[in-house]
């Protein structure tokens, strides 16, 4: 059992650095589980990890507000129906700020 983030825009970047001080969205999925999610949680954070903001799940769609520069982590729970359950955490799960173009 696993949680997938996928951007759902086109990151108009080479370096794949996402525009700091906007809010971008990503779909959220649980892999590898055939019984129903019982629970979907998902934090992100600005100070790479110290404290957390959790985000509301809205059809699978998270939006995060990006701060002007730096990292942003995510972490996600997940729970089935049959009792399995993960928690992950990505430290610096990708980079915020100007356009390296």
């Amino acid at each position: 059992m696993g949680v997938r983030f996928t951007s759902v825009a086109t990151v108009d970047d080479p370096l794949g650095v996402l525009p700091g001080n906007e809010e971008h969205a990503f779909a959220v999925t649980v892999e590898d589980t055939a019984a129903g999610i019982t629970e979907l949680a998902v934090e992100y954070s600005v100070d790479d990890g110290e404290t957390w903001e959790s985000l509301e799940v809205v059809d699978g769609v998270v939006a995060v507000v990006h701060p002007a520069e730096g990292f942003v982590p995510l972490r996600a729970r997940a729970s089935d129906s049959e009792g399995n359950s993960v928690e992950q955490t990505v430290i610096r799960s990708y980079q915020v700020g100007p356009s390296t173009r």
